[in-house]
Parts: structure tokens; sequence; C-alpha cells
């Protein structure tokens, strides 16, 4: 009777049940069986068609070693693994076996196999789950943490060393021993203790903290406390640094519960339920499982049904007796999930299912199955809570944060990117990216993407259009991560619209002062040109105010390179010194043929190093023209610039009479005293060779120093 019992209940439960005869090599299959398989109820297959259906490789041979060592040995079995059923379907089985020998051999081999393709399903999701939130937190910008109400620091996340300047494990302290006693941190506070004492988010705030290496930083904190029974035991919460406003990006602690391992049986019961016409109702068949999943005996169900029913709780009771009876009704299959406590206080949640037959006198029976799926529960509110908990923190971060795609639509948004564009989280779902950004910004923001999906990181300063048509200037980042098969990027996004502002009037005001300096110099340079002019050509003051046009002019023409460039502290090496060799030629109105070689690589060099070479070499070419060919018809002049990593060559020389060493050294002239006290200016090393020639080769180190810097 028992054995009808469970057979039917095997039924209900969609396990099936295999028997292989070792003599005859027959192997049966049950309905349910073939069923799982997708398989004519009338297939029976051998055993090795039967192994066949098992995924190809390790698994197939893993279960014909298991096969082979039941019959050889008797050793009993259960596996869990994959099946390709008829239907090119595949589904996670788990098949129990066990041996029956006689006289010392194996005769049969006998056991069940049940479908947990849902429970492994489950079980893949929630491996996900955890690790796209694992590749959040690994891929963010921001510091987590969480204290008691004590201050005392319970977790801190690996970013801890930029934040704090040490790894977490050196820094579980009190949180507030890193909180300077600047005046605004009371403010922040204020807010943790009121946070604790309510049980309620406060607005996020603004704290100084200083490093364990001395070092001091701001920081925008978002906190929420964890309260349990109407008290707060915890604060969760998160550090942005914005002392330079650069990378952000969100965490969250996950808290998770393992699945309970699944027993080589049914972890539940079976029994048999009739309800009569006049609604009473009796437990015919109950299985021993009754005394683990409900903590009592079978016998006792059977005398007193209203046992099960009494564990049900007060909110579910209703719905069950309600679930029960429109089965009854219509005989449809009776599927249903409650809670229930056990005498022993347990509280447990239950899975039940079972088909209605009407009997002759009009009652309905159900053979039934009930499960426990307790853990299949928490873990399903586990996983809503660890989402919801993500959720709330990806709403608390500043600025936008965003996960894209390969095709660039949104995957996942904050509460801020939906209000930027007003539009919802669906809507952005099926919004290219590119279609939100300016569209003389659309080509390189594509190139920084791509470039994030391919490298793992990229940073882009562009403009949003938002819903009210304006344009929003954003510093925008992103990391390439992968989930799976799939492939994203993570990033956030911060309005630095006030700042691109007040660069565009810095800009305007700077140009305005270089084509000032400009007009100012090129006065200065036709007022000598004017005195020049009206002196003789033998005239011995001529070439002292030559000279000082040209070095004028050396300095004029920087400020108009600058005044014509996108960039008001780097000028092109190049471009300047070219112009400035034509000016000192046309200037002096060389007697002789003088041929000019310029070799300089495109470099763009600070200010503060292009006025002092430029004067430099001035001085160089106008001693050059003027005295190194006097007795010649022709000369060379060679100028070689080269940019290496962290310094400047140029090499300086002409093929003319060459002079005096020591006049070099000692400065006779003020030309001469002018090239070394430019040389100390740059802080360059020299050699000079002027024997039939001159030569000099000297370096110095790059500046990173910009316009406004002294030189």
């Amino acid at each position: 009777m028992i054995n009808k019992h469970i057979k039917k209940a095997y039924q209900m439960a969609d396990i099936g049940h295999w028997e292989l005869d070792v003599e005859s090599g027959e192997l049966y299959w049950s309905d349910e069986i073939n069923r799982l398989h997708e398989a004519p109820l009338d297939y029976q297959p051998d055993l090795d068609v039967a192994i066949n259906f098992f995924e190809e490789g390790e698994e197939r041979k893993k279960v014909r070693d298991i096969m082979t060592k039941a019959i050889e040995k008797g050793d009993p079995f259960t596996l869990e693994s994959k099946i390709i059923t008829c239907k090119g379907n595949v589904r996670w089985v788990r098949a129990i076996g066990k041996a029956i020998s006689e006289g010392g051999e194996c005769k049969r081999v006998f056991g069940t196999i049940q479908d947990i393709t849902t429970q492994c399903k489950a079980e893949l999701e929630a491996q996900r789950a955890r690790q796209e939130m694992q590749d959040v937190i690994e891929h963010s910008t921001i510091m987590f943490y969480r204290h008691d109400t004590d201050q005392n620091l319970l977790y801190i996340s690996p970013q801890s060393k930029q934040f704090l300047g040490s790894p977490p494990e050196e820094v579980m302290q009190q949180w507030t021993e890193f909180v300077t006693d600047h005046p605004k941190n009371k403010e922040g506070l204020k807010r943790v203790e009121e946070a604790i004492k309510t049980g309620e988010p406060q607005p996020s705030y603004e704290l100084q903290l200083e490093r364990t290496d001395g070092k001091i930083i701001w920081v925008q904190v978002n906190e929420s406390p964890v309260v349990e029974d109407g008290e707060t035991v915890e604060i969760v919460g998160s550090l942005t640094d914005i002392t330079s406003l650069k990378e952000q990006q969100q965490q969250v602690e996950e808290k998770e519960a393992q699945l309970r391992n699944i027993a080589n049986n049914i972890d539940g019961m079976v029994h048999r339920y009739i309800m009569h016409p006049d609604d009473s109702y009796e437990f015919t068949f109950v299985s021993e499982g009754v005394r683990g999943l409900h903590e009592v005996t079978p016998e006792q169900v059977i005398e007193t049904p209203d046992l099960l029913w009494e564990q049900i709780v007060d909110e579910h009771l209703d719905e069950v007796r309600q679930s029960v009876q429109e089965s009854a009704e219509e005989l449809k299959r009776w599927d249903q999930k409650w809670k229930i406590k056990t005498p022993s206080g347990q509280e447990k949640w239950i899975h039940g299912r079972g088909t209605p037959k009407q009997l002759e006198d009009g009652s309905v029976q159900w053979d039934t199955i009930l499960l426990d799926v307790t853990s299949q529960k928490k873990l399903e509110q586990n996983v809503s809570r660890q989402v919801s908990l993500l959720n709330n923190i990806l709403d608390s971060i500043p600025g936008l944060f965003y996960m894209i795609r390969e095709d660039l639509t949104f995957a996942r948004t904050n509460k801020n990117v939906e209000s930027l564009f007003n539009l919802t989280s669906e809507q952005l779902r099926s919004t290219n990216a590119l279609s939100l950004i300016a569209p003389r910004e659309r080509t390189k923001a594509k190139q920084l993407i791509g470039k994030a999906f391919v490298e793992g990181y990229a940073e882009l300063e562009t403009i949003l259009i938002g819903d009210d048509g304006q344009e929003h200037h954003y510093y925008m980042n992103g990391s390439g991560i992968e989930l799976g098969k799939d492939r994203y990027v993570i990033g956030s996004g911060i309005n630095i619209t006030e700042r691109v502002e007040a660069e565009e009037e810095n800009t305007v005001l700077l140009r305005e002062v270089h084509h000032r300096v400009k007009n100012n110099l090129a006065i200065i340079s036709g007022i000598l040109s004017l005195e020049l002019d009206e002196l003789p050509a033998n005239d011995s003051d001529r070439s002292a105010l030559e000279r000082s046009v040209n070095r004028i002019h050396a300095i004029a023409k920087v400020h108009e390179l600058l005044y014509r460039s996108t960039s008001f502290s780097q000028v092109n090496v190049k471009e300047y010194i070219s112009e400035l060799a034509t000016t000192v030629i046309n200037t002096l109105k060389a007697a002789g043929d003088i041929d000019i070689q310029l070799d300089i690589e495109e470099v763009e060099m600070n200010i503060n190093e292009t006025i002092p070479l430029g004067m430099l070499l001035n001085e160089l070419l106008t001693n050059s023209v003027k005295y190194a060919f006097r007795d010649k018809q022709e000369g060379r002049i060679e100028l070689n610039i080269i940019q290496h990593q962290q310094y400047y060559k140029v090499v300086y020389r002409d093929n003319g009479r060459g002079f005096d060493r020591a006049e070099f050294e000692q400065s006779t002239t003020l030309g001469l005293t002018i090239v070394k006290m430019l040389l100390q200016q740059l802080k360059a090393d020299y050699e000079i060779d002027t024997d039939d020639k001159f030569e000099i080769v000297f370096t110095f180190d790059k500046r990173e120093t910009g316009s406004h810097g002294n030189m």
C-alpha cells in the first residue's frame, strides 16, 4: 500500500524510477523519466543509450564510471548532472542508485531521477547576482564602510589605501580618529548621531579627513542606518573623494546565506489527503518525512488531521484553504506555498503540489508532496534585499552612475541619470548613450567608450543634452567588465559645468593679455625701427638698435603665437624659431649669402622655456650674421632641437671664422653676456667649440610650470 502511495507521490513530484537487469542488460524507465527526457512513454533504451543522454565529455565518463562501480563493487551513488533531452533541451537532474547483489554478484541496479533544473537555475542566478555586485565593488572608485553605534569600524573596502592611506587591516578602529578639527566636521558628526538616534537616513555631508600619511583630503559622505527591531544597530556609508573630483563608483556589501544541501532523497513528505462532500477531511497516508518537516509523527497526523493545518501561520491559513477549495471545485492541479511554525518554534516555508481526483462518493483525493523550500525562500528574499540595497547605494551616489552594453544601450542607471534626461529606467534600457551627447562630441565619446571596452578604462570631458535642452558639461569615466559572456562598461559622471564656464571666461581674459603685450612690444619695436631708419648705414649706433629690435621681436613673437593658438602656455617651437630666424636675417640685411638649416622636432614648449630660448638663439643668430662671415661670400648656420623624455637638447653651429674661446667665457660683449645669462636662466649644461667655427651644444630640463609661473 505504501509503495503505491509513494509511486503516486513520485508522479506528482516529477520523480522517475528506473531499474537495470545486469544479466540481461534490460533497462526499465518509468513514464516520469521518459517525460523528463522528452521521449515517448513507451521508450525503453539500453544502458549505453541512457548514458548518452548525459552531457558529452567528463560528465558522461563520470556516469559510466559510477555505473561500473555500482555493478562491480555494489557501490550506491548520488550524482547531479546535465542531460540533453530528445528535443535538444538542457536539464539538470539528480540521480540516485543502489545495487542489489545475490551470492556476492550484482543482479540489479535501481534508483530514481529527479528534475532539479529550477533549483540549479536559482543557484546560477544567485551566483550571477553575487558576481555582478562583486565586480561593481572591485571597479569602484568609492570607499565603502560599516561602523557600529560606538563609531567602531566593522568593515572597510580595499579603497582605504587611497582614502585613508593604509590597507583595511591597519585602519580598523574608530573612524572618528581620521576626522580633523575643522569646524565643518561638527555638522557631519551631528548627522551621524541623528541617524543612529532616529534610524532615518540623513542628507549627505562633507568631512575633512587626515590620512595615516598626514595628507588632508575632503570627502563627501553618504550614510544610511541599519535598523533591526526598531533599533539602529549599525551605519553603512560611502566616501567619495571630492578633493580632485575624479573617479566615483559604488560598492555594496553583501550578506548571503548558502542554500541548504539537498538530501539524497526528497527533503519533505508525501501524503494522501481526502476532502469529503460535507467539508470534513482526513489523511489516509502520511510518510515518515513528516517528522522532520512538521515535527510530528505520521500516526498523530492520521489521528488528528488538524495538526498540519494548525501549524500554518495566520496570514497564510485562509489563502491555503481557498487554494485547496478551488482545486477541488475545478479539479485543477494544486500548487501552493505557505509558511508554518513547528512545535519547536521553527518557521519554515512549504511548497505543496498535488493533482486532485474525484472519487465515486463525491469526495476529492490528492496524492500530495510537501517540500521544505525555506532555503530557496531565504535566498529569494536575500537577493531581493541585495538588489534593493544596491539600488539605494547607486541612487545615493552624487552624480551619474551607468552600466552600458556593447550596443551602447543602458543596462542600469541611477536616479540622477533618469532625472537629468527625464527618462525612466525602462526607457533608458532602449536608449543609445550617444543620443544623449551633444552631436559635436559623439565621435570622441564613441572612441573612448570603445577604448574602455578594449583597454579596460577610459575617461573624458563631454557635453550632455538634458531634458531642458540645455548643455551640461560632465567629467565621465568608465571601466570595462565581463559578466558571463556579456561585456559592459560601468562608469560615473560629475557635473563640471561651472568649472568649464569659469575656464572659458579665463581663456578670453588671457588671450586679451597676450594680444595687448604683443601690441605694446610691436609699438616699442616700431619706435626703435624709426630711430634705426634715421641713422646712417655706417653709424656705430645702428648695431645696438638692431639687436634691441630683434630682442623685442623674440619676446613679441612668443605672445603672438600664444594669441593665435588654443593653448596659452605652450608654444610650437618649430614655428617660433623659423619665424624668428627670418626676422633676424631681414632686420640685419646680411651682405653675403647665408644658408640657415633648421632641424627642429615638433615640440610644444612651455612659455617659461620658450622666451629665454628664443632670446638666446636671437643673440647667437645675430652674432653669426654680423661677425662670423665677414671674410666669406656665403655661410651656413645649422640649428637642431631634439626633445627627450625629461630634457631638451639644442645644437647650434656656424661655419664662420670662429673666435677666441676666452671671449665667450669672459663675456667681453653685451651679446655674449646675455647668452650666458640666458643659459643660466634655463639652468642649461653647455659645451662650446670656437676653432674655425662656432658650435654650442646645451641641454636643459623640461618644466611643468604654466604661463603664470616665474621665468
